[in-house]
């Protein structure tokens, strides 16, 4: 399938044509789920089970899937795409003993005999070459990529390391270095980036100029969020203000029954909106955000948040796209002479802004 990178400067996005998209193929099992394949939308067989089930494979991929098939004879591991080519042998790209997943039609592999990482494209080509030291997942037809760095080892069986010198770049997913020097900048949106002639002024804003002498702008996730509650915090943290900037739902933990309960949103303000008042008094400094806050960005919890509503926000391999829809959690600290817990509220982003969807109080 051929796959192609648009930059439409007139309006100053970064857009990528997308190949299949919302038909992914879905997972079926033979009779004694031993072995898996995939059909497509109309329950068509496109690649029969005869996958070794017991190695992860996902329960649906669009373009792309690595796979680990093994038995007690043999093992093989490869890349495969939706039209059942298998490529790239011997060359899964692991992270923390995780095969990788596809994103945006890409997938990365690991050259063992460099020991560098590139990306396969859904025809099972060689979109990137294996030049990189380390790359991330391809977001909105880039990625960050560290070249010329050395592994340093941990202990001796080699199996932990860290990354010594190298250079940090933004690359386009035809490998073309946009910027050249890509510092650390905490979380970015990828999705909502912008090119300008000049840097974007604002709270929210990043802003890093790329080998073509434009500015590449960022929403910081950190920043954009910690903007928003500032907003709350001059309103007022009351059950009006916060209404809309709930999940229809929100969690919390109950200690009679020793499970996470979820209520609905607006039964939850009715009853703890006093709790919530006072524990963001707790940040407050005047009208606006305390410069001592603890804000720490993470990923919803797939095991709690497992229902069909929360699907949208994980990738095919079931794992929380962080990239696109991070969470931010506002630590308030525990409760003075009583329970030692951390008490916190985490807002999860979503197409519709920041919404409140877990909050932790106080055992008391």
């Amino acid at each position: 399938m051929k796959r192609f990178l648009l930059f439409f400067l007139s309006c100053s996005y970064i857009v990528l044509a997308m190949g299949q998209g919302q038909n992914p193929l879905r997972a079926f099992y033979n009779a004694d789920s031993s072995r898996i394949g995939y059909k497509d939308m109309h329950g068509k067989i496109v690649i029969p089970a005869t996958i070794n089930a017991n190695f992860g494979m996902p329960e649906k991929f669009t373009d792309l899937v690595s796979v680990i098939d093994m038995d007690s004879e043999a093992s093989d591991s490869y890349f495969m795409n939706a039209q059942g080519r298998k490529f790239g042998r011997d060359s899964l790209h692991f992270f923390d003993n995780t095969p990788d997943c596809e994103q945006e039609g890409f997938i990365r592999f690991h050259d063992r005999n460099t020991d560098l990482v590139g990306f396969f494209n859904a025809a099972g080509s060689e979109q990137v070459p294996a030049m990189y030291s380390a790359v991330t997942p391809m977001h909105n037809g880039m990625f960050v990529a560290l070249k010329g760095a050395k592994k340093q080892h941990e202990g001796d069986d080699k199996e932990h390391y860290s990354w010594s010198g190298g250079k940090q770049i933004l690359v386009s997913a035809n490998n073309e270095v946009l910027i050249n020097d890509f510092p650390y900048l905490g979380e970015v949106n990828y999705y909502a980036m912008d090119i300008s002639e000049a840097p974007h002024v604002g709270p929210e804003w990043v802003s890093l100029k790329g080998e073509n002498g434009k500015y590449y702008n960022f929403i910081h996730y950190e920043k954009e969020f910690k903007h928003l509650l500032n907003g709350l915090l001059q309103q007022g943290i009351n059950k009006q203000t916060m209404a809309s900037h709930c999940a229809d739902s929100i969690v919390s933990w109950n200690e009679d029954k020793q499970e996470w309960i979820f209520t609905a949103s607006s039964q939850f303000l009715d009853q703890h909106m006093t709790k919530l008042e006072n524990l963001f008094q707790k940040v407050r400094d005047g009208q606006s955000l305390s410069t001592q806050t603890m804000i720490s960005q993470g990923g919803f919890n797939n095991f709690i948040f497992d229902s069909p509503a929360y699907h949208q926000y994980l990738d095919n391999c079931g794992q929380t796209n962080d990239f696109r829809y991070p969470t931010m959690i506002v630590y308030f600290g525990a409760e003075e002479g009583g329970d030692p817990q951390q008490q916190s509220a985490e807002f999860l982003r979503t197409a519709q802004g920041y919404k409140l969807h877990m909050v932790t109080f106080s055992k008391k």
